[in-house]
This record gives structure tokens, C-alpha cells and sequence, in this order.
């Protein structure tokens, strides 16, 4: 997966998103809502998957570079697809 690449700055994000990722953590708590539909879009025209992330790395008190658990969420389908992919499903 590639995560949040919207902090990608030093190269351009169309050419990391070249290389051959599983999926694009396309909706992110810092993306614009231009941001989202562009990843989402691209995801989809590439038959990646599509995930969903905060940048929760813990309970740090006035940590403002990440997000806290449980503040974005996503369509089902693009959970069903990632379950489907990975076989999470079977019992």
C-alpha cells in the first residue's frame, strides 16, 4: 500500500504511484476533498484498492501531525474489495 501520498514532496506523486502498489491510502484525514477524488479516481482506472487512514501513531497529547483513531472512514465497498483481496473473509 502506498500510504498518504499527499505528503509525498521530494519526487513527483505520479511517479511513485507508478511503482507496483497493492492499493493507495486514497482518503486520508489531511487530503482536500480534491485530494480524495483524484486517489480515489486513480485507484479505481488502476484496479488498485483503496484504503483509508488517520496517521494514528498513539496518544500523544497536542500531536497535530496525526489523526486519532476512529476520525475517517470509508464505503464498504472499498472494504469488501480489500477483504476480498486478501482472503479475510474466509472463516
Amino acid at each position: 500500500m502506498l500510504a498518504h501520498p499527499k505528503l509525498i514532496k521530494r519526487v513527483p506523486v505520479q511517479e511513485v504511484m507508478e511503482f507496483p502498489f497493492d492499493g493507495i491510502e486514497a482518503i486520508y484525514y489531511q487530503n482536500t476533498k480534491k485530494d480524495t477524488d483524484f486517489f480515489i479516481s486513480y485507484a479505481v482506472h488502476h484496479d488498485l484498492l483503496i484504503t483509508c487512514g488517520s496517521d494514528f501513531h498513539g496518544d500523544h497529547e497536542g500531536d497535530e501531525r496525526h489523526g486519532h483513531v476512529g476520525c475517517m472512514s470509508m464505503p464498504e465497498e472499498y472494504l469488501e474489495k480489500f477483504l476480498k483481496k486478501y482472503n479475510c473473509n474466509k472463516k
